[in-house]
């Protein structure tokens, strides 16, 4: 991979998202719309949302939006503001979606990835608290050992109990893709075949780390639009991409912006027992973005030809020293990605190490090795067929499963682990910075 100058990367629609009702918002638009903001031209727009929420119009949610991430409004309105919107629903709304994305999506800055094909993720709410691994990782990890060019963008790991953040577990896997210099890892991949890119929004995205989800989340004991959204945001802009949501009614809406964002293809996903990916048992809702049209339906593990597994199969035993120490939680995903990943575990026939030790667990079940593995293949699998790697969903579990025994995955996190290795050392004061 390398980096592009000319504003596009190679393979990458030039289209631009809709502005709809909204407007332009231009990273200079935002700074030029909000010189004249302050907490007093604030106040109305709070209040209609407070009062009449069903007289608030697109408009005054980019409004709003404004004052809130340049500054203009005040802590005590910010926090009133996302509790107004928390209750009355208002921002689910379609075409008040299209105007947050939008938003969202300049204050994330605009990476240009050069190279050939074309851009895909794999991410996750990490809200399902359901005890499992964050699959987005190993998934995308496998997809890209298949063929798929992916850039995977990730936020920090949330205070309260929820999925690991890829970008912490990858550093827990010794590739601190979250505190590399600025650009160095785009920087060093672009001289060697790195198919499996990281990319640390908050660092990436100054702008967008400015009201980064936790602190928010910590203050305010509640989830926001800002979080709710957060997996949408990308500072790499992404063609194809399968996006798990922890509640059915957050499927639409993700649709919905992945279509702003101008995605050529995306599945957003969600599994009715509460997973935000593809459920190894029972059905899973799919909301379908192709060709600008959003098609809703449910789809079972039969479909990729995988035996149906309980949910327990690939929920990771409790560990209490995790709920104190998040470090200890990071390891432990990532000790399970490692082990899953490992050519030769899977050589010598081997289950996926138990990541506790002795008397540090509550649990001491092992892992469902054929669960988990076909787990992670089934959601690749679905990277690899909105990609075009396969032709259905049978052939994309086929070449998934294929990819992982035999070691493509791994060489993949292998070459980003080198990449990584070299970004230290890469000055990356002369590497261009994209349209922030």
């Amino acid at each position: 991979m390398s980096i592009s100058q000319d504003g596009q990367s190679n393979g990458q629609s030039s289209k631009s998202a809709s502005t709809g009702a909204s407007g332009s918002t231009s990273a200079s638009a935002l700074a030029t719309a909000s010189s004249s903001m302050n907490i007093n031209t604030f106040k109305p727009l709070l209040s209609k949302l407070l009062q009449r929420p069903q007289e608030f119009t697109p408009e005054d949610m980019r409004e709003a939006l404004i004052h809130v991430v340049t500054g203009a409004a005040s802590h005590a309105q910010m926090g009133s503001y996302l509790a107004s919107l928390k209750v009355s629903d208002v921002w689910r709304k379609p075409d008040m979606v299209q105007v947050q994305v939008q938003v969202f999506s300049e204050l994330s800055g605009n990476i240009k990835v050069g190279g050939e094909g074309h851009i895909c993720d794999w991410t996750l709410t990490g809200e399902s608290r359901l005890s499992v691994l964050n699959v987005a990782l190993p998934a995308a990890i496998v997809a890209a050992g298949a063929g798929c060019r992916v850039v995977k963008t990730g936020n920090a790991s949330s205070p309260w109990p929820s999925t690991p953040s890829s970008g912490d577990i990858l550093t827990a896997l010794s590739v601190p893709t979250n505190t590399l210099p600025l650009f160095s890892l785009i920087k060093a991949a672009s001289s060697r075949h790195v198919p499996f890119l990281h990319i640390y929004t908050p660092r990436y995205a100054p702008r967008f780390a400015a009201i980064s989800p936790n602190p928010l989340r910590r203050e305010l004991g509640f989830e926001t639009i800002f979080h709710s959204l957060s997996s949408l945001v990308s500072p790499a802009k992404r063609d194809y991409c399968v996006i798990g949501v922890h509640e059915e009614r957050l499927g639409a809406v993700f649709a919905e912006g992945m279509k702003t964002l101008g995605a050529k293809r995306a599945w957003v996903v969600h599994g009715k027992n509460g997973l935000d990916a593809i459920s190894p048992e029972g059905e899973t809702i799919v909301w379908d973005l192709k060709d600008g049209q959003v098609t809703t339906r449910t789809i079972t593990p039969s479909l990729f030809g995988v035996q149906e597994r309980p949910l327990a199969s690939i929920q990771l035993p409790s560990n209490g020293d995790a709920e104190e120490s998040p470090a200890a939680e990071y390891r432990v995903h990532a000790k399970i990605t490692a082990s899953l990943l490992s050519p030769r575990r899977i050589r010598n026939n081997q289950a996926i190490e138990t990541p506790y030790k002795p008397g540090t667990c509550g649990q001491t079940r092992s892992l469902d090795t054929q669960a988990m593995e076909d787990w992670v293949c089934m959601n690749a699998a679905a990277l690899l067929l909105i990609c075009g790697k396969a032709q259905d969903e049978k052939a994309a579990f086929a070449l998934a499963t294929k990819t992982l025994k035999e070691g493509k995955a791994y060489h993949a996190l292998e070459a980003l682990r080198d990449a990584a290795a070299l970004a230290v050392d890469v000055d990356s004061s002369e590497t261009p910075q994209g349209d922030e």
